[in-house]
């Protein structure tokens, strides 16, 4: 008799219509993994799993009980519950663990968790393999050219053939030619067709006939392009960049992002311009060009019909003409301006003439390092941006310019400079912020009196840099608060206002961090240091330095009566024994209770050692026995 007569012998107890669903689950859901079953089957599945359970019970003492147990084994597998999880479920548990993970190594390491994944079964080998995030790579040709090994890039060039020939067809993968590469470049061309991402960053005209002459159709894959053009010799650029075809075969091209100072590349080359989502124009030079005007009798961005973020870094004088070029101001949703130099009012009015245009934008980000104090008169008109969600100004801004850009439908706003006044006048205006960061300038704080503000909304607060002689942030209500960042600027530990702070909004935060701008460990007392870290027993992230943390409060912390929620600790302490002996005392205490929750720990030892070999073996210990991440390092 044969196997398989074997085990129908020994379901006797079940009809033929029973046997015939116990067929269907073991032979097609219990092996290939696919969610072929209906609810109905699912249901009439547990019953006859509950069934064969029983039959194992009462013949306990039968020849056929191995067999029995096998069929309850492949039923048990057939009707796990994740069995019924759709394939959108599965893919997004897969990519929601990518998040921690790096891209896929090649050569391929089959620990890597994309690999594991395709081993488990069949369905869920489909289902990663369909997922392009997951099977990110990237290559790179130059830079790190390894001069003791002349075939290095000659192995790279390898790898980048194996990536091609290994990994699954929707795997995104993405290459980078720096100059100085010893790879020929016509070894590149077979394989330019799988490419999905393209920096090529080049300085001499060599290099840059190279890209030229790829045959056309070989980038026909490509959605991400970007070209960087160091070469400050304009004459070597302009009669050698003209690429009449080579991009206008890539049919799938949403991303480009151009450096250079001369827009040649822009003007000759075949782009397909009205299939472009993402543009980022670089000017790498301060020097003017001709060719920028050139760009603007043409004016290419004209075709942008698609485009949706548009990223511009240039100098002031070019950012003035580029503004006037014809793109679709209207449709932009996302739009950065960066200017490296300067912005005086006369540079920063045609940029807010410009935003009036951008009615569709939900993200906004302004930049230049300048201050221009002409701007305080600048003529207040309201700029209309309904959709605005995001708002990034890492420029000095006066309140007569944000006023006309404020409004109420704001989630996110980073001010990066402005004064105290100002700060309290803008976030006035913007009670639904979810997430607020904030850089207070050094101007002398203006008295005067406010009522609170509250932000009913708020959960992620940073600011610097302030310290003990401003009152902020006394004045803010966030009763939501779940993260609070700040870095003081200089002076000691503002203890008494970060103190009022959290008590006057009573909030439960999950992350707090105190960083100083300077390196200087402040030593506040214990009593003043536990008054603030007692307000912290919600937080599981912890981040304090350089604040030297003294014996009673390490004693604390090792009974677990700070902290008790803690994942990861950082901060400073003088003795690297006692800070070794706080931390294995905590985990032992943690492991009693059956409930470990410290991971991860970083400490900077304040005391000059001339012999670390035995701290180093100490922590090592540690890590090994309670699975932990501990860093102890030595200023």
């Amino acid at each position: 008799m044969t196997t398989r007569n074997r085990h129908r012998a020994d379901m006797t107890e079940f009809t033929q219509s029973e046997n015939a669903l116990i067929d269907k689950l073991e032979n097609i859901a219990g092996i290939t993994n696919e969610n072929v079953l209906s609810d109905t089957e699912i249901s009439q599945g547990h019953v006859l799993l509950a069934k064969a359970r029983e039959n194992l019970y009462d013949h306990s003492s039968s020849p056929s009980q191995l067999s029995l147990a096998d069929h309850i084994s492949r039923l048990s597998i057939a009707l796990a519950p994740h069995k019924s999880l759709p394939p959108e479920i599965l893919e997004r548990i897969f990519c929601f663990i990518l998040h921690n993970l790096s891209s896929v190594y090649v050569p391929v390491n089959l620990t890597q968790y994309q690999w594991v994944l395709g081993r488990v079964c069949s369905s869920w080998r489909r289902i990663s393999r369909s997922i392009p995030n997951l099977w990110y790579t990237f290559i790179t040709l130059g830079r790190k050219v390894d001069k003791k090994d002349p075939n290095y890039d000659v192995a790279l060039l390898r790898d980048l053939r194996y990536a091609t020939e290994i990994l699954p067809e929707v795997a995104y993968l993405a290459l980078s030619v720096y100059e100085g590469t010893r790879v020929p470049i016509g070894g590149l061309a077979p394989y330019l067709h799988r490419l999905d991402k393209l920096y090529w960053s080049v300085s001499s005209s060599p290099e840059q006939a190279a890209l030229e002459a790829f045959p056309l159709e070989s980038l026909s894959r490509l959605k991400n392009l970007e070209i960087r053009m160091d070469s400050v010799d304009t004459q070597v650029i302009s009669h050698t960049m003209s690429y009449p075809a080579l991009f206008g075969e890539s049919a799938r091209l949403q991303y480009l992002d151009f450096a250079s100072n001369n827009p040649n590349f822009l003007i000759s080359s075949n782009i397909p311009w009205s299939q472009l989502l993402y543009l980022h124009i670089s000017h790498l030079y301060p020097d003017e060009h001709p060719s920028w005007l050139l760009l603007g009798r043409r004016d290419p961005f004209r075709q942008l019909t698609c485009l949706k973020e548009l990223v511009l870094d240039l100098n002031t004088a070019i950012l003035r003409v580029v503004l006037h070029y014809g793109f679709p101001w209207h449709r932009l949703e996302k739009l950065s301006l960066h200017c490296p130099w300067s912005y005086e009012a006369e540079d920063i009015i045609p940029v807010i003439e410009t935003l009036r245009k951008c009615s569709s934008l939900t993200y906004l980000y302004l930049d230049s390092p300048a201050k221009s104090s002409n701007l305080i008169n600048y003529p207040q008109k309201l700029i209309a941006l309904p959709s605005l969600e995001e708002l990034r100004l890492e420029m000095y801004a006066p309140l007569c310019v944000i006023d006309s850009i404020v409004s109420c439908s704001f989630r996110f706003l980073e001010l990066g400079e402005t004064t105290l006044e100002d700060f309290y006048a803008i976030i006035r205006r913007c009670p639904r912020l979810t997430e607020l960061y904030c850089g207070l300038t050094d101007d002398a704080e203006v008295s005067f009196r406010a009522d609170p503000i509250v932000l009913p909304h708020l959960t992620k607060f940073s600011s610097s840099p302030w310290d003990a002689s401003l009152s902020f942030p006394t004045l803010l209500i966030a009763p939501r608060l779940t993260s609070l960042k700040l870095c003081p600027e200089r002076g000691s530990l503002p203890i008494d206002l970060i103190v009022a702070f959290l008590l006057q909004s009573n909030m439960q935060l999950y992350e707090f961090v105190c960083k100083f701008k300077d390196d200087t460990v402040r030593y506040p007392s214990a009593d003043s240091l536990r008054k603030l870290l007692t307000l912290l027993n919600s937080c599981s992230h912890v981040y304090i330095r350089p604040v030297n943390f003294p014996e009673a409060i390490l004693d604390e912390i090792g009974s677990g009566s700070l902290f008790p929620r803690a994942r990861s600790l950082t901060f400073d302490a003088f003795s690297p024994k006692l800070i070794v002996a706080t931390i294995r005392r905590r985990l032992e205490q943690e492991r009693e209770s059956c409930r470990v929750r410290l991971s991860a720990i970083t400490v900077r030892t304040l005391q000059k050692l001339s012999n670390v070999s035995h701290i180093e073996a100490d922590v090592k210990d540690l890590e090994e026995e309670f699975g932990v991440n501990f860093k102890v390092s030595y200023k």
